[in-house]
This record gives structure tokens, C-alpha cells and sequence, in this order.
């Protein structure tokens, strides 16, 4: 498998709030994702532990959500970028996108996180 292409859509500034928008949605993600396994659980441990994260993130979601518009809009935290990318295998391809977090110095931040979704994603439909 080779990196294809790799094409940067945008690039935007990434402040307090940008960041509290960023993080309220990946929990919200997240919750719809607990909430489609919760309601298909039929163990009943795998029933409480769903249940137990779902109430925890709603309160999270919650205190992001009403944390949004006090966030700080003018001291500026790094680089927030979103990327195109195609993968190629047996002349068979796929894309995806990822976003990619720099802080003022250019550093990636989370790098580790990058390709746990994204590439997963587009790697699974060239199979």
C-alpha cells in the first residue's frame, strides 16, 4: 500500500474556542456511537458499562456545549488542518479525510492518534 495522494483542503487558527467546538463534537461522536452499541448490547454488563459512559459523556458534552461561548476567541493556539489523502494497493484506491492539530511551533499534536481512524477507514475499503 503507498500514499497516493495527499492534498491540504484548509487550514484554519486554532483558539480556545475553536478547540472547545472541536472537542464538543468528537464527544458527540463519540456518545452516538456508544448510544448505537448500547441500544444493540444484549449482555447486561456490556448493557451497564454502555450506560455508565453514556451518562459520564452527556454530562461532559454538557459542560463543553455551555463552556462554548465564554471560550476565548482572540489568543491564538496552533494551526487546525484538514487533509485530503488517497491510499493505492493492486491498483485498487481509497480516500479519506484526517485533520491534523499543529501547536505555535508547528508540532503535530496527538500524531499518535492520526492513523487510528482515518487511514483504518480508507485502508478497509482497498482490502
Amino acid at each position: 500500500m503507498v500514499l497516493d495522494s495527499f492534498n491540504v483542503v484548509w487550514v484554519d487558527t486554532l483558539t480556545e474556542k475553536f478547540g472547545r467546538i472541536i472537542d464538543d463534537t468528537i464527544y458527540s461522536r463519540e456518545h452516538d456511537k456508544i448510544r448505537s452499541l448500547f441500544e444493540n448490547a444484549t449482555n447486561k454488563d456490556s448493557l451497564d458499562f454502555y450506560k455508565y459512559e453514556l451518562d459520564y459523556m452527556a454530562k461532559e458534552i454538557d459542560s463543553i456545549t455551555r463552556s462554548i461561548p465564554a471560550a476565548d476567541t482572540k489568543k491564538k493556539y496552533g494551526l487546525a488542518v484538514k487533509v485530503f489523502f488517497s491510499l493505492l494497493k493492486n491498483g485498487r484506491s481509497a480516500g479519506s479525510y484526517a485533520y491534523y492539530f499543529l501547536d505555535k511551533q508547528g508540532n503535530v499534536l496527538d500524531s499518535d492518534l492520526i492513523d487510528s481512524v482515518f487511514i483504518k477507514e480508507a485502508y478497509a475499503r482497498i482490502k
